[in-house]
């Protein structure tokens, strides 16, 4: 008879001999992907609900799918130590939304107990971002920005109905905590300047602000030509004496009796959501182990954290020496980070056994930016092999060669169509338009980007080069570029 250890020491052969388990899956849509830890019915009900979400968003601005668009991959992160490294040295939030050249993506910290229970909202607030600059790029204010997320935020689905403008406690929770910013103030708030205690309370009242307008259909009108004459230069509070009929100090005593009066209630509409269930696989296990290292290489890492990010990289790599996706990661981090020659040869070597490869003939063409010639025979085939693309678009824009201010703005204005949210994409193109004399057309640009409550350097510069700019573009028939249909 076979004894309890001789039964131990068998289960722990058997487990020992199955498949290492992959902690992270993957579900998608068009308009998504989301990466998520846990069990495959758990990412698949995240999927599910997002697609809903990114379906009621499109119902309520009357939003189409006819314009080809970059996927925001979505990443919910149980590991607290994976959430810092992607986070560096940011603010301590719950979840942040990025877009660079390389990648469009939001992350949720799904950490402990608290932050689980809040992934949703969370979730649904960085896509709520997504969705807004990537479908109705506009010069919106800080408040507006991050109220708007915070009110679609609360978002349900249920029998037949979509549920959103929820009440929510922490913001009300705040506001009674904390000290009232004037919303004269608020309104005209400079998100670079502002002081990090009153961020808290920045956020609730600009939640406050956008339920209150935003709820009524009468004050949705009037906030949406509030918002027209503030992007076209209008002071913020003569925009809001003008539209509301009132002068903007009394708004305070408004949002107070809208709130303390408790007729804050959601909206409810009749909704049937059109996506089936999404399904969820699980990575293998080479993608497990570096889907968050190579998310640090797209979105950026400080100069600091290179290092490590790069041998880590190393030694995952080389514990899986015969896997394509791991040389081609470990390429990408050589090119950017560390042996550039060594990045190149593995590069050739990849280039040689899949020459039709897209994101390979991105990397190659990356490698020879400063061979103008060479890198824009690579980079044109990967725009053949894969149109529509805002990276490669960006990158055959870099490498177009001195001279080439026509086709370069052309390729700029292609790539910020598609992907209006990168911020450097928006600050090129911007450039190429103000060097066309189309100051007009470079400040439309710019706005945006000066306006994104997190848009940091970027936003900066944008702020600067606004103030360097003409007032209009001259009037003496130079052509003006025009993104394309």
């Amino acid at each position: 008879m076979t004894g309890p250890v001789q039964r131990l020491i068998g289960v722990l052969l058997l487990l020992l001999a199955q498949p290492a388990f992959a902690a992270w899956f993957r579900a998608e849509t068009p308009a998504f992907v989301v990466y998520g830890q846990g069990s495959s019915r758990q990412v698949s009900a995240a999927a599910t609900q997002l697609a809903a979400f990114d379906q009621l968003l499109r119902q309520l601005t009357g939003t189409t799918g006819d314009a080809p668009r970059a996927r925001v991959n979505v990443y919910l992160v149980d590991d607290a130590r994976d959430f810092e490294r992607l986070r560096g040295a940011g603010p301590g939030f719950d979840g942040f939304y990025t877009a660079t050249p390389n990648t469009i993506a939001a992350f949720v910290d799904r950490s402990d107990a608290a932050h689980k229970a809040r992934a949703q909202n969370v979730m649904f607030h960085e896509y709520a971002h997504h969705f807004m600059f990537a479908h109705q790029p506009a010069s919106y204010p800080a408040w507006y920005i991050e109220g708007l997320a915070s009110y679609w935020e609360t978002a349900r689905f249920s029998n037949g109905k979509a549920r959103y403008g929820d009440y929510d406690s922490g913001r009300a929770q705040t506001m009674m905590l904390a000290n009232w910013m004037p919303m004269a103030r608020l309104l005209g708030a400079d998100w670079a300047n502002l002081p990090g205690y009153e961020t808290p309370m920045f956020y609730a009242q600009s939640w406050l602000a956008v339920h209150y307008l935003a709820s009524d259909p009468q004050r949705a009108a009037s906030l949406a030509r509030y918002l027209e004459l503030v992007a076209g230069g209008t002071p913020s509070g003569t925009a809001f004496a003008q539209v509301f009929g009132y002068p903007v100090e009394r708004f305070d005593k408004v949002l107070i009796d809208y709130v303390m009066g408790r007729t804050l209630k959601p909206t409810e509409l009749a909704f049937v959501p059109l996506q089936a269930a999404v399904a969820a696989v699980p990575l293998s296990a080479v993608a497990d182990a570096l889907l968050i290292p190579a998310a640090q290489l797209d979105i950026g890492v400080d100069p600091d954290k290179a290092p490590a990010l790069l041998d880590r990289i190393r030694h995952i790599a080389a514990r899986y020496p015969d896997d394509w996706s791991a040389k081609v990661v470990l390429a990408t981090a050589e090119l950017r980070l560390g042996d550039r020659a060594q990045a190149r040869a593995l590069i050739d070597s990849l280039v040689a056994a899949k020459p039709d490869s897209a994101p390979l003939l991105v990397l190659l063409g990356t490698a020879q930016l400063l061979d103008h010639q060479a890198a824009s025979a690579t980079l044109a085939h990967a725009d053949a092999v894969r149109p529509d693309d805002y990276r490669i678009l960006f990158l055959r824009a870099l490498a177009e060669p001195p001279g080439a201010e026509a086709e370069r703005r052309a390729l700029l204005l292609r790539a910020n169509a598609l992907a209006p949210q990168v911020e450097p994409v928006a600050l090129a193109a911007a450039q190429a338009q103000a060097e066309a004399s189309d100051f007009t057309a470079a400040r439309a640009l710019l706005m945006p980007v000066a306006n994104n409550p997190h848009g940091g350097p970027a936003a900066a510069q944008a702020r600067d080069w606004l103030r360097q700019l003409p007032a209009a573009s001259p009037v003496d028939g130079t052509i003006k570029a025009a993104p394309p249909k």
